[in-house]
């Protein structure tokens, strides 16, 4: 029998060309968030459809005539500076018409500076005048992606380009909160990276009418409802169980994966998610290994304790060992946080069901490295668990 899917508005066209489906229980929260808070973060896996959610609730907003908005896309922005570039080694031909093609947004900032605070505090501005016209209208501001704006980028050290982008994040909820001239004014932020959700960003702006949001993965159902449709507009060199056994309900990796087949996934994408894991446990090691257990710790004892982690709620003050690897990870966007209500404790998830399966396959099999993983046993087993059964 066919799914009926519980919400999918067929007038609504997303970044896919596919309709919008489901997010009824986001669509609420952050109704909820904007209008009793400041500053509102949405975060979340990459690819799990942020962006797309922010745009449609904005516009159903609009729609009733609820609020004035401004959107910058960050990656707009990004490719702005990196065109730049390309123009000063002569490597465009036809500069004129692509630059006018890519960029549409704040053309009068420098890139190389252009980070959270420059950019809002521009808008603000123009936002200012509107305020005077509309006195009672609620303006939001939305920055998707801030984390790629160009300031942050220019950082060689990740560590460096989070606290340049945490300091602006601080400044900015602070004015918003404190500052009665911008009372008419949230902003809306989305986030791929995973560092706006650790211990550190949750104290540095606590105070300042902030909120999180977290969006998760779009459930089975509606996700091989929009992947039926997808496929009805495009070609897809896999199969719907091959991409939710893989990234979950990620609609965003719909354009990547589908332009491969199988043994390409297998040989090619495979390695670099189990590379990926490997980057983030080896770092984890490191800092585990001086700061927390005082001793060098081996690779297995990492994959142990990142396979504990997925599997279990963590209790940080009982068991910061486990709440330190996990905040790791989430920097390097291996896991994400969820804070369950009602319940003690954070259960960190990995952001993709592949990072799961490599996870727990290294520890079964006690591998040194994750990187000892055969590919063709992890693209198996990822994709065999979508349907509870062993490979």
């Amino acid at each position: 029998m066919e799914m009926v899917a519980v919400y999918v508005d067929r007038g609504y066209r997303t970044g896919l060309g596919t309709a919008f489906y489901d997010r009824l229980v986001e669509l609420e929260r952050l109704d909820k968030l904007v209008f009793s808070h400041r500053t509102v973060i949405v975060y979340g896996p990459r690819g799990v459809g942020k962006s797309e959610l922010v745009r449609y609730w904005l516009r159903g907003l609009q729609e009733r005539g609820r609020i004035a908005a401004v959107y910058v896309d960050a990656r707009r922005l990004r490719g702005q500076h990196l065109v730049r570039a390309l123009e000063t080694r002569g490597l465009l031909v036809d500069k004129k018409n692509l630059a006018e093609r890519l960029l549409e947004v704040l053309k009068d900032l420098d890139d190389r500076s252009t980070g959270l605070l420059q950019l809002t505090y521009h808008a603000i501005d123009v936002l200012i005048d509107v305020i005077r016209e509309y006195a009672s209208t609620r303006i939001i501001l939305f920055i998707d992606e801030f984390h790629l704006l160009p300031r942050y980028m220019h950082k060689s050290d990740p560590a460096s380009k989070y606290l340049d982008a945490l300091d602006d994040l601080e400044a900015l909820a602070g004015l918003l909160a404190k500052d009665p001239h911008y009372s008419n004014i949230t902003i809306v932020l989305t986030v791929s990276e995973g560092f706006t959700a650790t211990d550190l960003v949750l104290s540095k702006l606590h105070g300042y009418s902030t909120a999180w949001m977290l969006v998760e993965h779009l459930d089975v159902d509606h996700f091989r409802a929009l992947y039926k449709e997808y496929v009805s507009l495009k070609s897809c060199g896999v199969d719907v169980d091959e991409v939710l056994g893989l990234v979950g309900g990620t609609p965003g990796y719909l354009p990547e994966l589908c332009m491969l087949d199988r043994n390409t996934v297998v040989e090619e994408r495979v390695p670099m998610w189990i590379a990926e894991v490997e980057t983030g446990l080896s770092r984890a090691r490191n800092v585990l290994s001086a700061e927390i257990f005082r001793r060098e710790l081996e690779p297995r004892e990492v994959i142990r304790l990142a396979y504990e982690l997925i599997n279990n709620d963590i209790a940080p003050l009982r068991e910061p060992h486990l709440h330190a690897l996990g905040q790791i990870l989430t920097t390097y966007n291996i896991v994400y946080p969820v804070y369950p209500r009602g319940r003690d404790g954070i259960r960190y998830k990995p952001q993709y069901p592949v990072y799961r399966t490599v996870i727990e396959l290294g520890y079964r099999e006690g591998v040194e490295t994750l990187l000892d993983l055969d590919p063709h046993r992890v693209y198996q087993e990822a994709v065999a668990k979508l349907h509870g059964h062993k490979p």
